[in-house]
């Protein structure tokens, strides 16, 4: 019973390019979280949080500036590819 609540599934609205098709069987596409990818963007963020407030209490300035870049790059890399690690496209059929 458990393994139900553990598979979440977000039923995309039926607007625009996300649209169920109208046909027999109806297809809908929904997305699928994928908590693989959800823990390695979580990994991601904290390390370039915690690199940025690294960069507040350090001394030495290029230890500031490598860590203040270091942190940047990881919010960008969360930015790019947070949601494709996270979610997984498909299509459901309904009868």
């Amino acid at each position: 019973m458990a393994a139900i609540f553990l598979n979440v599934l977000v039923v995309v609205p039926r607007m625009g390019a996300w649209a169920c098709m109208e046909s027999y069987p109806v297809q809908c596409r929904i997305v699928e979280i994928v908590y693989s990818g959800l823990a390695i963007t979580g990994v991601v963020l904290i390390f370039s949080v915690a690199s940025i407030f690294l960069a507040s209490v350090a001394g030495r300035p290029k230890l500031r500036a490598a860590s203040i870049v270091a942190g940047f790059v990881g919010l960008a890399i969360v930015m790019v590819f947070g949601a494709e690690w996270s979610w997984a496209n498909s299509i459901e059929r309904r009868y």
